[in-house]
């Protein structure tokens, strides 16, 4: 008579289990997932948005919750959340840009900053085009490299997490750098 051996559930399976009893009314089981995704969101969108960063939060849980049915669980909570929060970052910096053109006291705060003018906007140049590079790389590879570099997660973590040996993880993560640098190099500097 052999013992069975018990199975333990990967993180993925139990972020389903979890995701499937939410949606079948468990508000429990959304409250876990939401809390475990939390902290990531949070530390994403405070380098992503800095001040005005809980707003950006509640706004990126409401779509989520609104879109929490289109979810189909091939990523983590997390990562969906995330996706949220870029978007609503984007749409922040957007409104942000257009605020600062139109208000009078716009210009003037930007003039009266430390820095030089010119520095301000080619920093904000170099912001959107490395955006738009990221944009520009399939989602897996930008889930890779914001855990890796905004979440300051190991190559090892990074694979227990995804299910990949830690040299695969490596291996994807110069294969996105490479492709964010060609992202980058191919675009037009104005001048």
């Amino acid at each position: 008579m052999s013992a069975a051996t018990p199975t333990t559930a990967t993180p993925q399976e139990i972020d389903r289990a979890l995701l499937h009893a939410w949606r079948n009314g468990c508000a429990e089981a959304g409250a876990t997932l939401v809390l475990q995704a939390e902290p990531g969101v949070r530390r994403f969108l405070n380098h992503r948005v800095g001040k005005g960063e809980e707003d950006a939060f509640q706004e990126t849980m409401c779509r989520g919750l609104e879109a929490r049915d289109r979810f189909d669980g091939r990523a983590s909570l997390r990562t969906f959340l995330t996706a949220v929060a870029w978007n609503v970052s984007r749409e922040l910096y957007r409104t942000r840009d257009r605020r600062s053109l139109h208000s009078p006291t716009g210009l003037c705060e930007l003039a009266s900053a430390d820095s030089a003018v010119d520095e301000i906007v080619a920093r904000r140049e170099q912001v959107e085009r490395l955006l738009s590079a990221l944009d520009s790389l399939p989602a897996p590879m930008r889930s890779l490299l914001r855990r890796y570099y905004w979440d300051g997660w190991t190559a090892s973590r990074i694979g227990r997490r995804i299910g990949v040996p830690e040299n695969t993880v490596r291996s994807r993560l110069r294969r996105a750098r490479k492709l964010l640098h060609l992202a980058l190099t191919r675009r037009p500097v104005l001048t």
